[in-house]
């Protein structure tokens, strides 16, 4: 388990150097009450790779 989260640690960044996050839904969407706290709808991104 340790290498796992230490190997996320690494990928994870490396991963969103490479790419860009653009929001297509409501940013100021409706929270759901739930144990913990989420969107009510889905939300909608697109992923670009970074020029």
């Amino acid at each position: 388990m340790r290498f796992a989260v230490t190997e996320l640690k690494l990928v994870v960044p490396a991963v969103l150097r490479r790419v860009k996050f653009d929001l297509l839904s409501d940013p100021d969407s409706e929270l759901a009450p739930s144990v913990t706290l989420q969107p009510a709808d889905d939300v909608r991104m697109r992923v670009r790779t970074r020029d």
